[in-house]
């Protein structure tokens, strides 16, 4: 709403000029942040307004590095279409990396307008945004924070998208649906406006089926080929293991490794959803929705189709907001490695989890300067060694000999010594 309101008012600001001029191109906002390799350039998207009054078929501009002061030869941007007079289009501009790893600001100006001089002002025809140069390009994955709700009957197009997403990438995509007003919703998840609704990584808010554009089947997926595109500031690697036999914490470890220098705050949090869950039939306003005939990834909801399972329902969270205090130390370095290990109790959680064997926990690594997350990993919640050989003393139980089996049957953990079995605290299993 702020970027609206603010284009907005560069909008009706220059009414007064447009039809003075003929080739005026100008930046109603700065742009949003760059991640780039050293020595390497990212295509970043940007609004550009026509002042003038002639249809805009193609910029130039140059690049300069505010630090250094250094200039850009003229480059052309990538229009997404030509932009008509009085009106706001998206052009792609490339801005190469910093001279250094590191944060550094860039100063990008439009100096051509359809091969003639830009008439605007050089303060109009700029834009600044900051680049983050890095070291090296790690593994990211995504995820998808998405607000539904088996009430809503606009819904079904958000778990369409999650369930699309989750088969085309298993191993990138991660999806946690925050359900409002049902029997999955609790009192901490608070309420969002807007249903059916989702955010890539806390930096884009789009349809979670349509995604930014409009009413594309499935064009969430270009949009979070975007967000992949995005490259890291760390890497994040973690493992959830049962804390306990009883299944009621779990210890989360969360490895780091940063690829280049910032004071920007980091934190982690914390996110456990379950699949395969039943409740009420999913509402549904698509059967015989003219609108999506045709749509193959519609097809069962077009025909009149329901549902009453549900995937990646979230159960739990920690640290939502802003992370967990002190679970990364700031500033970071290139090369920094950071661990952090966090105990998180889920027994007010019970009453809302149905089968264990289908939770999965997700840690994501939040940049509080920028309010985004800039890498998740995810992973079922395991018993740490369930199997093996071990050896132990066999005064530690009441049968005999020195091997000791360990075990998982049915989720649970089960030593057997001397043909007994037992609990790892030492209690027989009769």
């Amino acid at each position: 709403m702020k970027k609206f309101l603010l284009a907005l008012s560069f909008f009706i600001s220059h009414l007064s000029f447009s039809v003075a001029q003929t080739n005026c191109a100008t930046f109603p906002l700065n742009f949003d942040d760059g991640y780039v390799v050293l020595d390497g350039a990212v295509k970043i998207d940007i609004i550009v307004y026509n002042a003038g009054s002639a249809v805009i078929k193609s910029l130039k501009y140059t690049v300069q590095d505010v630090s250094t002061g250094s200039t850009s030869n003229e480059r052309s941007a990538t229009l997404a279409a030509d932009i008509p007079s009085g009106e706001q289009g998206t052009a792609t501009f490339r801005i190469p990396s910093g001279s250094d790893i590191g944060i550094c600001q860039k100063n990008v100006t439009i100096t051509q307008v359809n091969g003639y001089p830009n008439e605007a002002s050089t303060t109009q025809a700029s834009a600044v945004g900051r680049i983050h140069t890095l070291a090296e390009k790690v593994t990211k994955k995504t995820i998808e924070e998405e607000y539904t709700g088996t009430w809503c009957g606009f819904c079904p197009r958000g778990t369409v998208g999650m369930e699309l997403l989750s088969e085309k990438y298993p191993d990138t995509y991660i999806g946690a649906a925050f359900h409002y007003d049902d029997e999955f919703w609790f009192s901490e998840v608070g309420y969002h406006n807007g249903f059916p609704q989702c955010e890539l990584n806390r930096h884009v808010n789009v349809d979670p089926y349509n995604g930014s554009t409009g009413n594309e089947p499935f064009g969430i997926e270009k949009d979070f080929n975007k967000e992949q595109n995005i490259l890291p500031e760390a890497s994040l690697v973690m493992k959830a293991t049962w804390a306990d036999e009883a299944k009621k914490k779990v210890n989360i470890k969360s490895d780091m490794r940063f690829v280049y220098n910032t004071d920007d705050e980091f934190a982690l949090l914390y996110i456990v959803t379950e699949d395969g869950k039943t409740g009420s039939s999913q509402r549904s306003y698509y059967g015989g929705d003219s609108d999506y005939a045709g749509d193959p990834y519609m097809e069962y909801w077009y025909n009149g189709g329901t549902t009453n399972k549900y995937d990646h329902v979230v159960v739990a969270f920690a640290g939502r907001e802003n992370g967990i205090e002190g679970s990364v130390s700031s500033p970071v370095t290139v090369g920094m490695q950071q661990s952090f290990d966090y105990t998180m109790d889920l027994s007010g959680a019970l009453s809302r989890i149905s089968n264990k064997d289908n939770l999965h926990m997700i840690v994501c690594l939040l940049n509080k300067t920028t309010n985004t997350i800039i890498n998740t990993d995810f992973g079922s919640i395991t018993i740490d060694d369930p199997s093996g050989i071990e050896e132990v003393s066999s005064s530690e139980y009441q049968g005999s000999g020195s091997k000791t089996r360990k075990f998982l049957q049915n989720g649970r953990v089960i030593i057997e010594n001397g043909g007994k079995q037992f609990t790892p605290a030492g209690q027989e299993i009769e």
